[in-house]
């Protein structure tokens, strides 16, 4: 009994949560959603305060687009912010939603001494009025961070305020029309300040009017595996 009450809290460090659907703006559901909601914030609540002080593993999945749910109705964001109080033990961080992420814009480097990784995907383009700020988040200044995962980020992650030395994984992954490209030229400049990348993704949409990349040696000597995938159009000159 004894080994089960020392290892629970373990147990208890890492948490998923989803988004429960809303499929119908329909009174009726939405108040079965509601409860739901209300559920799993006890449920969540419950969980991280039987974690004890262990490092905690999270991650948050809205189903959502912004601006869906009526107002009145609970989001992820409120979910979130049952998470925020527990910052300081926030280990690896891994949110797949729109609604919530201007919650963490509020969070401070102080706040998250043990983060490593933080995965942040915005599942929904955000409109730009209210698109997470992350060029002034002081979070991204998370001392410990060393794996850094965005999609589609509302921002360049180039201006990104992140400790880009002691990053070992990157993945930026912005498509198409889901967020500013990320360039060529972007992607050396962060290389030139990542000396102990290990792992990275990026994918690269190069338009006609980007400048040329310098062709300066940048040297990763601690890379292990680089995937990079070209989505822009570029004009070839043609022999005249």
């Amino acid at each position: 009994m004894q080994r089960v009450e020392n290892t629970f809290p373990r147990l208890c460090a890492s948490l998923h949560i989803p988004e429960a659907p809303l499929r119908e703006s329909v009174t009726a559901l939405l108040s079965i959603r509601e409860r739901k909601f209300a559920q799993r914030m006890e449920i969540a609540q419950a969980w991280l305060e039987r974690s004890g002080q262990c490092p905690l593993s999270i991650s948050l999945y809205g189903s959502l687009p912004p601006d869906t749910v009526p107002a009145g109705y609970s989001s992820t964001s409120v979910i979130l912010k049952t998470f925020i109080p527990f910052a300081s033990r926030w280990y690896d961080v891994h949110t797949a939603t729109s609604a919530a992420l201007e919650s963490l814009c509020v969070l401070s480097e102080n706040d998250v001494p043990m983060l490593r990784t933080l995965d942040i995907s915005e599942s929904y383009q955000s409109p730009l009025p209210r698109s997470p700020r992350w060029g002034s988040s002081g979070l991204l200044r998370g001392p410990k961070i060393s794996s850094f995962v965005v999609l589609r980020a509302s921002s360049v992650p180039l201006n990104f305020p992140l400790r880009w030395h002691q990053l070992t994984s990157l993945s930026i992954t912005n498509r198409f029309d889901l967020g500013p490209p990320l360039t060529s030229t972007m992607a050396a400049g962060m290389f030139s300040q990542c000396p102990r990348l290990r792992t990275c993704r990026l994918v690269i949409n190069d338009d006609t009017d980007s400048a040329a990349v310098s062709e300066s040696v940048l040297e990763l000597p601690s890379l292990l595996a680089l995937d990079i995938h070209s989505i822009g159009v570029v004009s070839e000159e043609l022999p005249t």
